[in-house]
């Protein structure tokens, strides 16, 4: 196995992981492992990956903008008025996220990389909530349930 450290400063791991794995084929990335904010990432690469493998390995997790997305509760009364807050933390600086709502694009405004939105239903679902082009950022799905 190869290891390709590389200095960035936040990590969604099976966002990067998932990117990775687009770019160079799930048997050549097989993962990375993080060690806090004051050292490197490590990306996990097979034997096989070669020299340029490796550097594009470097490049995707460079570019890497990850979104963190959680929700302060995950079932709400189905009456218009209950409601569920999806906080959003975006931290690479002037990051833009769009959320989907169901199939219903919500860009969220960041103040220092947080932001927030507010679900309601008035009647029964299940309420998908996922970054809209989550491509190199998140693999996060909530569902909010109104009942």
């Amino acid at each position: 196995m190869l290891e390709v450290n590389v200095t960035i400063s936040y990590i969604h791991s099976d966002g990067l992981t998932a990117a990775l794995q687009s770019a160079l084929g799930t048997n050549k990335a097989l993962g990375v492992s993080s060690y806090g904010s004051n050292r490197p990432i490590s990306v996990w690469l097979a034997d096989s990956a070669s020299p340029l493998e490796q550097q594009q390995a470097a490049v995707v997790a460079q570019a890497h903008d990850p979104v963190f997305l959680s929700v302060d509760k995950t079932h709400v009364a189905a009456n218009g008025v209950d409601t569920a807050i999806v906080t959003v933390f975006a931290p690479k600086p002037a990051a833009l996220v769009t959320l989907l709502i169901g199939s219903t694009s919500v860009p969220v405004t960041l103040a220092n990389g947080v932001g927030s939105i507010s679900i309601v239903s008035n009647d029964p679902a299940s309420i998908p909530i996922s970054v809209q082009n989550p491509a190199n950022r998140t693999t996060d799905t909530l569902i909010v349930e109104a009942i």
